[in-house]
């Protein structure tokens, strides 16, 4: 999914609500807000293998405002 064209050029705020690093993992929780859409939650993981991510998981509960 090209989330990024859910989102204006403008007036797109990001908030990361919280990240953790354990050895070859990151989980990132975060939120934003446009004017166009919100993002009350999401959650991404990173699986990093010899400085590539390897794997990554993606999850969000996205309203759309129009």
């Amino acid at each position: 999914m090209e989330l990024i064209k859910y989102f204006s050029k403008k007036n797109t705020f990001l908030v990361l609500d919280k990240i953790t690093i354990e050895k070859d993992i990151i989980y990132m929780v975060w939120h934003t807000n446009s004017t166009t859409t919100n993002i009350t939650i999401a959650s991404d993981t990173f699986y990093i293998k010899n400085k590539k991510i390897k794997k990554h998981t993606f999850i969000c509960q996205l309203n759309r405002k129009y």
